[in-house]
């Protein structure tokens, strides 16, 4: 298995049953580098940026953004989940099936692409051998009914090792 792996988070439910797949499925051991991604598109934000990768200190930033954001569409209080919970939730869940601090990093970018571009860009530019995606709809088959970034990921992943993890709820 290649030594650089990008795990794709999504919202704080999905992003826990994706970090606990990866824990319990890769060895701690290996000399992997886990980077914890997370994507944002910038228009879906209003916030007028075309790129900004995220300090941790910026991370709070963005979340009051996200929460605004949510609680604009109407979401509930308790269904809104914030970018440090989902990192910090997937980091422990890592670190609980033995991975090491230095061997987990975290990466948040706010692009105007779409997610599944913003996925290919990171593995490529950064060389990436395995991108580890979760599939989250309750489809059996065709393969073709994944969801929209899933599909695109896979689709467009040329040279490199998918990981689809099934989490339908």
């Amino acid at each position: 298995m290649p030594s650089k792996i990008l795990v794709c988070l999504d919202d704080l439910e999905h992003s826990k049953k994706l970090a606990t797949y990866v824990g319990k499925a890769m060895n701690p051991n290996a000399g992997m580098q886990l980077t914890l991604f997370h994507c944002i598109r910038s228009s879906d934000l209003d916030i007028g940026a075309e790129e900004i990768e995220l300090s941790s200190e910026d991370k709070i930033n963005i979340d009051k953004i996200l929460d605004d954001h949510f609680k604009a569409k109407g979401m509930k209080e308790e269904d809104i989940f914030s970018c440090q919970d989902v990192f910090t939730s997937a980091r422990e869940i890592l670190k609980e099936n033995g991975f090491s601090g230095s061997s987990i990093k975290e990466k948040i970018v706010v692009r105007d692409l779409d997610v599944a571009a913003c996925i290919l860009r990171e593995a490529y530019n950064h060389q990436y051998g395995s991108i580890v995606i979760a599939k989250r709809r309750q489809v059996k088959l065709p393969i073709t009914k994944l969801g929209a970034v899933a599909e695109n990921v896979i689709t467009n992943a040329i040279g490199k090792t998918i990981i689809l993890v099934s989490i339908a709820m």
